[in-house]
């Protein structure tokens, strides 16, 4: 859903991760990881398919969040930052590195949200 309702004042609605497919944040923040940092994607994307959910080492507790649609999204990003960033959180990363950047914004993601901005800001 993208939606700008005329005001004062003048109101958007934005459904991450573009207004087309369901996910979320992680998924736009996948799509600019990918680009700036390929090979950490990669990496990382290994990594969280390489867990062995069904491992006896951990409890239904221990994995019900990976379990979910978004678990695998959110633990690839986390692991990305953690790499770029080591021992900060997720938003320090989008700070300080190049997540959304020069470089990403041409992502149909980022470009969808930017344009939607543009409009609701009445900016050219």
């Amino acid at each position: 859903m993208n939606a700008i309702t005329a005001g004062p004042p003048k109101t958007g609605i934005f459904v991450l991760p573009n207004c087309d497919a369901s996910g979320g944040l992680e998924d736009v923040l996948i799509e600019c990881g990918r680009t700036v940092y390929p090979d950490l994607h990669t990496a990382a994307d290994s990594y969280v398919q390489s867990v062995n959910l069904g491992s006896r080492a951990y409890t239904d507790d221990d994995m019900s969040e990976m379990r979910t649609p978004q678990g695998p999204v959110k633990a690839i990003v986390g692991s990305m930052s953690s790499v770029l960033r080591p021992g900060s959180t997720i938003q320090v990363s989008l700070l300080r590195d190049r997540w959304i950047s020069p470089q990403t914004m041409d992502t149909p993601s980022i470009a969808t949200l930017v344009t939607f901005l543009k409009s609701l800001c009445e900016l050219p």
